[in-house]
């Protein structure tokens, strides 16, 4: 799988994008929910939760796009961003099975990237290029 490890750039930078496309929960949680879950929010309480989940989640998405475009954070980012994906879909196969349906693709995506990122991190293992890249870079 080094098609993987050759192209994490683009892999963080097109994931990059549409994780921080979550921005959008920030402005229109409503819309968010209903586009994600396809649910409404009813507490108030849950639209402050939602705004603040969009926030964290497009954040994420930016870091994401900072690790492809600077090479000497790349691998912190990917296991950082691997493990908030993970974490993502572990809650929702654990408590929101029934919202799976309507977030099939978000998950689905986020089960890709997950993958990706693993491969990436197993392939340069104890790469001297790996070290070699982060160490000219910064």
């Amino acid at each position: 799988m080094q098609i993987i490890t050759d192209n994490i750039k683009w892999i963080l930078l097109v994931s990059g994008i549409l994780t921080s496309s979550m921005v959008y929960a920030l402005f229109a949680p409503e819309a968010a929910m209903m586009n994600t879950l396809g649910v409404s929010l009813s507490d108030p309480a849950a639209n402050l939760i939602v705004r603040s989940w969009g926030s964290l989640v497009s954040l994420m998405g930016v870091m994401m796009i900072v690790g492809a475009l600077v090479p000497k954070y790349r691998t912190l980012v990917v296991v950082i961003a691997g493990t908030s994906k993970s974490v993502f879909v572990g809650i929702f196969v654990a408590f929101g099975s029934q919202y799976l349906g309507q977030a099939a693709y978000v998950i689905a995506l986020d089960v890709a990237v997950v993958l990706a990122f693993a491969i990436y991190l197993y392939n340069s293992r104890g790469s001297e290029k790996l070290l070699e890249v982060q160490t000219q870079a910064g």
